[in-house]
């Protein structure tokens, strides 16, 4: 598996490929036309990953590689991804190999945020913001390991893309996907169309998301170079340890 290099922050907002980030400007009509032709996104199942992992890398400061090295290490889902990076972050560590180990015997997140040093009332201020009305509507019980890692993930999205969290859990309680979500978020936000109106639009055309983003004039291109290192993820040896920045917002 590869020695991964350490990331660079200053190249970090660059990650989004002005998804999230960069000034609003018209769509050219007709679509994108002269970007890239897209060789490994081929649906928007690896759209929504690909863009998962360059929002999880920019957000905490990881360097795009070892975030997909990690996601392979126990085949983990992006929601696993997300709960492992805050808890990283909250522990002040930046042992990744240590947290993916753990979580790899099957422990529950509150032991891992125990053997991980983080203080019992640190990851219970954690649990408190996305089970209660501070984090969203309330939901009754709403605390399986499921909840937890969509919660914490719509969380994040609130606090990366500046929205109010109960909007966002509003949208996910109709049915919307954390995909949905992700990418109407980071789309609107480099498009400058709202993006609830983007929601609205693509269900009423019937689009998908890649038809979406062509006709925003969208490119793609940097995130293909994602799905491709998600289809063949580094090989050589690497330490997971040592390679984060942890810059994100502390998710508390």
């Amino acid at each position: 598996m590869a020695r991964i290099g350490k990331a660079a922050l200053v190249a970090a907002a660059l990650i989004l490929l002005g998804l999230a980030v960069g000034g609003c400007k018209e769509p050219p009509e007709g679509g994108r036309g002269g970007g890239p032709r897209l060789k490994f996104i081929v649906s928007d199942v690896d759209l929504v990953q690909a863009a998962a992992i360059a929002l999880l890398a920019d957000h905490f400061g990881w360097d795009v590689d070892v975030v997909v090295v990690v996601m392979h290490e126990q085949n983990l889902t992006v929601e696993d991804l997300v709960v492992l990076f805050v808890l990283l972050q909250l522990a002040k560590s930046e042992d990744a190999a240590l947290a993916v180990g753990l979580r790899g015997q099957g422990l529950g997140w509150g032991e891992i945020a125990h053997r991980l040093g983080i203080h019992p009332g640190v990851f219970n201020q954690l649990r408190k913001r996305v089970f209660g009305p501070a984090g969203g509507p309330k939901r009754g019980k709403w605390e399986s390991d499921e909840d937890f890692r969509q919660g914490l993930f719509i969380i994040m999205l609130s606090d990366y893309f500046a929205v109010g969290a109960p909007i966002i859990y509003e949208k996910f309680q109709k049915g919307n996907s954390l995909g949905d979500l992700t990418l109407a978020l980071a789309l609107g936000k480099r498009s400058g169309v709202e993006w609830t109106k983007l929601m609205e639009e693509r269900k009423e055309k019937g689009k998908s998301w890649l038809e979406a983003a062509e006709a925003l004039g969208t490119d793609l291109g940097e995130l293909d170079s994602i799905a491709e290192k998600v289809k063949a993820p580094p090989e050589k040896e690497h330490p997971l340890k040592g390679q984060g920045k942890g810059k994100g917002k502390e998710a508390t």
